[in-house]
């Protein structure tokens, strides 16, 4: 038997007093549609409205009390709505048959992305917020969006998406192997969510992480024209600003730190102003190796950076003054990553058995 199942593309747009619409969008290069990943080689695509189209092939799943459903997209790449055609049950194992659902629900076939419980017995799709990216030139990279979607006939399916965006713009003459971006606060942006049916599309956190690393292959050259990089993360505010690390090609690295707050809301690109990689200081490293289970914080005298201190401990210059061990371990090797250093003052040496500013 053959069923067909059509899917309406809606809008999601998140502001003050506002609620996602099936209504025709104003298009704006800061607004992001509904996506949908395909089975196999998973890829998205943003067009020049940064409106995020379908592919052909593309797969959903339709979990229901007895079995999960597997519809795939009749139309072509580039399509923003049309039919999905059913396709068969989608192979899971332990699949609970007494799940309650007060709607149909949705979501892309992703080998991430599982049906749940939580302890008190509520339904949820847990869902990997990617803490390793890919770059994809102009879009998010593939596999890293997350989208679920809901209905109340079952015929007819709105897709929400679960994340945000940070969108860096940079110039500069060197290749780009590499960026890692960390909030200043230690904000959790990767790992492990989850999102209730019963309040999709918010997620709430299982298991965190705090950086994202953007691969970038055998590296994206930087030019005089700004080069965007889009970074997928969850709803959250980098209440002290975050640190980006370039890593490039040619080993070389570079740091560039917001001491502000920054919010990334769901569904939304947020864009940061463009910065130059060349013709400024990079990352400068100060490394200190040291026993014992004290250490007074080395001081960088106007400088912005962080300090690694070597436990998986990492701190910004002006966050701690000493630090404490509590891991057991002999010794340890302090990394520093900073700019603008021009002195680094100890004013404890106790335990500090080799001190390298070779790369400031």
């Amino acid at each position: 038997m053959r069923r067909t199942l059509l899917l309406a593309f809606a809008v999601f747009v998140l502001a003050a007093c506002s609620k996602d619409t099936t209504e025709t969008p104003d298009l704006s290069t800061d607004k992001i549609y509904a996506s949908i990943l395909p089975t196999d080689a998973t890829r998205v695509e943003l067009n020049a409205n940064k409106q995020t189209v379908w592919t052909a092939g593309d797969y959903i799943v339709v979990p229901g009390p007895a079995d999960m459903r597997l519809y795939q997209f009749d139309g072509q790449t580039g399509d923003r709505n049309g039919t999905f055609t059913y396709r068969g049950t989608y192979n899971v194992t332990n699949y609970a048959t007494d799940y309650v659902f007060d709607r149909y629900y949705a979501y892309l076939r992703q080998e991430t992305v599982s049906l749940g419980r939580l302890n008190n017995g509520t339904p949820v799709l847990f869902m990997d917020a990617n803490s390793v990216q890919h770059y994809k030139k102009g879009s998010y990279g593939a596999t890293d969006n997350l989208i679920v979607g809901a209905s109340d006939d079952g015929k007819n399916f709105s897709f929400q998406n679960v994340l945000g965006y940070l969108r860096l713009s940079i110039t500069g003459d060197k290749a780009v192997k590499s960026i890692t971006l960390t909030g200043n606060n230690e904000e959790p942006i990767a790992g492990q969510i989850y999102c209730p049916i019963s309040d999709i599309p918010n997620a709430y956190w299982y298991q965190k992480e705090s950086t994202i690393t953007l691969d970038c292959g055998t590296g994206v050259q930087l030019t005089d024209s700004p080069t965007e990089f889009y970074i997928v993360v969850p709803p959250v505010t980098f209440s002290k600003g975050f640190t980006v690390v370039l890593t490039f090609t040619d080993g070389s690295t570079y740091l560039k730190s917001t001491s502000k707050a920054v919010t990334i809301a769901r569904n939304m690109i947020q864009p940061m102003k463009n910065f130059a990689t060349n013709g400024e200081v990079q990352q400068q490293v100060v490394t200190i190796e040291h026993t014992g289970s004290w250490i007074a914080a080395p001081l960088l005298k106007n400088a912005m950076g962080s300090i690694e201190w070597g436990d998986g401990t990492t701190s910004l210059l002006d966050e701690l003054t000493s630090f404490t061990y509590t891991d057991g371990a002999a010794s340890h090797t302090i990394t520093i990553k900073a700019t603008n250093v021009t002195t680094v003052e100890l004013t404890n040496c106790t335990g500090i058995t080799k001190l390298d500013v070779s790369n400031l």
